[in-house]
């Protein structure tokens, strides 16, 4: 299961700071080469694992830029909640200025 969701390094970074995994082996990338290991030589099916319809949805869904475009904008840019306040603020404010310079420029008469 765990091969399925470690490739990367990033992957284990991604995991040691949210607590998920803790390692003493030393670096991510040691951690990730020790995870893409474990099921060498093994006999699995992973078309036939209980998760793998899961997995399927999964490597599917990060398929599509967009998706991780959008990942990436959320993360990177929309991680506090008073920043999509602000961007919101941001949006109604040039709104009203586009509704009023509109009707400076056509007055009703």
């Amino acid at each position: 299961f765990m091969d399925n969701i470690i490739n990367t390094e990033g992957d284990v970074a991604v995991l040691r700071c949210r607590g998920i995994i803790e390692s003493k082996l030393g670096n991510d990338e040691e951690v990730a080469a020790m995870f893409n290991a474990l099921c060498k030589g093994t006999h699995l099916k992973y078309e036939e694992h209980y998760n793998a319809p899961l997995f399927k949805a999964v490597m599917e869904y990060t398929e599509f830029a967009h998706h991780r475009w959008r990942a990436a904008l959320v993360h990177k840019y929309f991680n506090n909640p008073w920043t999509i306040i602000s961007v919101l603020a941001g949006i109604l404010l040039l709104f009203l200025t586009m509704t009023q310079t509109y009707f400076t420029v056509y007055p009703r008469k």
